[in-house]
């Protein structure tokens, strides 16, 4: 039998009791004076408060043992959720075949979901409901700590960005589905692997970090520039280069080399090219610059 209590100077709260043949066996609700209900406890310290360390404090059913949620507090402090559907949705009332689905609910709200780390303000992962604004609205992005981004577009586009919001697509690495491209500081890889850094090198092979490397880099006129820390390039292989057939005196003089390649000092030392004087056909020379002059090698054709 369940029995009332009423509120009195002993006992402000009104309470039920259950009773098995008049033997007390415990107050099974009790709403507190300021409003607060407890269900299995006398002490709710909550508006709605359940204790029950053996079963699911909390069932919520469409049909009665049948169709219905379980919501429950384990004795570690996690909250487990049992369906006897797919999954859960959180935002909408819409059918869905996940496990969880969280879905923008129509208001336009900015962040779908955050993911905090301990107690810490920054948020660990944040998932968005688009692309800050933009009418893509199939995008969706994670946060890494407030800096990294992690930015999935159709056509099966994958992005990884640093920094702020304003640096989205243009800078850190796409992979391009439909070409299967990967750009490094671009968001329009023209080959296989694109990298774009202007000002310094743009890959470096190392076999120690900051130590043993090799720097490689184009630089604004389209030239490749190769700087190794050692004092020896070795390529195993033919190289082909490029031979310059222009006018020129025999030999050329430091105006005429200044016009074709540009200054030693501009060029650097080590420089070295080939000119094919077409006016005379013995006349083939090797421009070497030591970074302060030109020298001339004459070639002599093989008979």
């Amino acid at each position: 039998m369940i029995g009332p209590g009423f509120p009195n100077s002993a006992n402000p709260n009104f309470s039920f009791a259950e009773y098995i043949d008049n033997v007390f066996q415990g107050v099974r609700l009790v709403i507190e004076r300021g409003g607060e209900v407890g269900i299995n406890t006398t002490l709710p310290r909550r508006k709605l408060e359940i204790l029950d360390t053996a079963n699911a404090q909390l069932r919520l059913s469409y049909t009665d043992n049948v169709v219905y949620s379980d919501f429950k507090l384990a004795s570690d402090g996690d909250l487990r959720i049992t369906q006897t559907g797919d999954g859960v949705v959180i935002g909408q009332d819409t059918a869905s075949g996940a496990r969880l689905d969280v879905r923008d609910n129509g208001t336009g709200n900015f962040s779908i979901v955050d993911f905090h780390v301990d107690d810490q303000a920054l948020w660990a992962m944040r998932i968005f409901n688009d692309t800050f604004g933009t009418s893509n609205a199939s995008a969706f992005r994670y946060f890494m700590f407030n800096s990294g981004i992690f930015q999935f577009l159709a056509p099966g586009d994958l992005n990884f960005n640093s920094g702020n919001n304003s640096s989205l697509g243009t800078g850190g690495m796409v992979l391009k589905g439909a070409t299967q491209r990967l750009g490094i500081g671009t968001n329009l890889p023209g080959r296989i692997l694109s990298v774009d850094k202007s000002g310094e090198p743009q890959f470096r092979i190392s076999e120690t970090a900051f130590t043993n490397y090799t720097d490689f880099e184009v630089n604004s006129s389209g030239e490749l520039k190769i700087d190794p820390t050692g004092s020896l390039l070795e390529v195993d292989g033919d190289i082909k280069q490029t031979v310059h057939t222009d006018n020129v005196s025999n030999p050329p003089t430091d105006a005429e080399l200044d016009t074709i390649f540009g200054t030693p000092a501009t060029v650097g030392a080590g420089f070295t090219a080939y000119i094919d004087d077409n006016n005379a056909d013995t006349n083939f020379y090797q421009i070497v610059s030591n970074g302060t002059s030109w020298w001339i090698f004459t070639g002599t054709k093989a008979v």
